[in-house]
């Protein structure tokens, strides 16, 4: 992520020397003495931009949507190749970052509906990033001369995504900010809760992902299989679950093709991995969201400051929501705000808040 290097150097017996080297910029004695600089970091922030979201599978949507939610973004977001389409051409985007494999209509047939409505109507080229877990060698020639601007591997890197958004957005809708250390250790909170609400998300919607593939292949579905394997693939790689993500992938790769070349030992590995993954997000699952001892909870005035602060972060679709879903424990009747933050429905949520506040200020 520093855009350094790491190597290994082994001789059995001997021992091993691990080198790390990272790119430094020479600064001045004058940078070093300014305690202002010396307690602030330059962050990416884009607020301005408009972007569109185009997957299938709602894990990734809100993976890619948290990811651009830490640059300030707030992403639209649609399900399938059509409703891009049909948006596209009633709103103006400044990047589409759009999924390859989607059924009924990938990403390359909605690219190539695009461009032709582009040339039909003498619209400006959009710039249309594919977003595919199938990064094998060429696959980035084949998506570029498919009609597409680039292409990002899944699960999506926040380096390469800070990069593309550098490199496509126009320049007057990126900014540059500075965190303080404390505005740091928040982000890093926030992120920890992010990562906590994928890992619920993950677990609610992979319940039945081995039944799923069996029936699939059962039915001679290969397509279907095919389509289920790639999004868990894809699914594992976000959550850094490497093994499962190494199993799903290997059993794409022998659904290509239509040829359905799987063995046993194969679906027994994935049954395996997947149980052991889903045991360990199971607590999410069960927890409880709030306490139910009204001694615990906090008074109307410190709950009231809690919204204060949500409302807008909410209505921005941010993902600093997450950082406050602890804080949000603590206040009675959140429980049904604190479901929806967490499955990342913010427009919801946004009407939920608004009833707790009308309540809490009635109590």
């Amino acid at each position: 992520m520093m855009d350094g290097t790491i190597t290994v150097k082994s001789e059995f017996g001997q021992g091993a020397v691990f080198t790390a080297e990272i790119p430094a910029v020479k600064g001045s004695a004058e940078g070093v003495n300014n305690k202002e600089n010396t307690h602030k970091e330059q962050a990416l922030s884009a607020p301005s931009a408009k972007i569109l979201l185009v997957d299938d599978n709602e894990f990734n949507l809100r993976a890619a949507e948290t990811l651009l939610s830490l640059v300030d973004i707030k992403a639209k977001t649609v399900f399938c190749g059509q409703e891009a389409i049909d948006l596209v051409k009633k709103e103006s985007f400044d990047i589409i970052f759009m999924d390859h494999m989607m059924p009924e209509m990938n990403g390359i047939e909605v690219v190539a509906h695009i461009r032709a409505w582009e040339k039909e109507t003498n619209k400006k080229h959009l710039v249309i990033i594919a977003l595919t877990a199938t990064a094998v060698q060429g696959a980035k020639e084949m998506f570029l001369s498919s009609g597409f601007t680039g292409f990002i591997a899944k699960p999506i890197e926040m380096r390469e995504l800070k990069k593309a958004l550098v490199e496509w957005l126009p320049r007057e809708k990126i900014e540059v900010k500075e965190r303080t250390p404390s505005e740091k250790a928040d982000e890093i909170e926030t992120n920890l809760e992010l990562q906590r609400s994928l890992q619920l998300l993950f677990a609610k919607s992979n319940q039945k992902k081995y039944e799923e593939i069996s029936k699939a292949l059962e039915t001679d579905d290969i397509k279907l299989a095919h389509r289920l394997a790639h999004t868990l693939k894809s699914n594992a790689g976000h959550l850094n679950k490497v093994l499962l993500q190494q199993i799903a992938g290997d059993i794409e790769q022998h659904l290509k093709d239509g040829k359905n070349l799987t063995t046993h030992k194969q679906m027994a590995a994935l049954e395996t991995e997947l149980n052991v993954v889903l045991a360990e997000f199971a607590p999410l699952l069960n927890k409880t969201p709030i306490s139910t001892v009204q001694s615990e909870f906090l008074d109307t005035q410190s709950a009231l400051e809690i919204i204060k602060k949500l409302e807008p972060l909410l209505e921005m679709g941010s993902s600093e929501c997450m950082g406050y879903i602890d804080r949000l424990r603590l206040i009675p009747y959140s429980e049904e705000l604190i479901i929806q933050i967490e499955d990342f429905d913010f427009e919801t949520a946004i009407a939920t808040l608004a009833e707790l506040k009308k309540r809490l200020a009635e109590a």
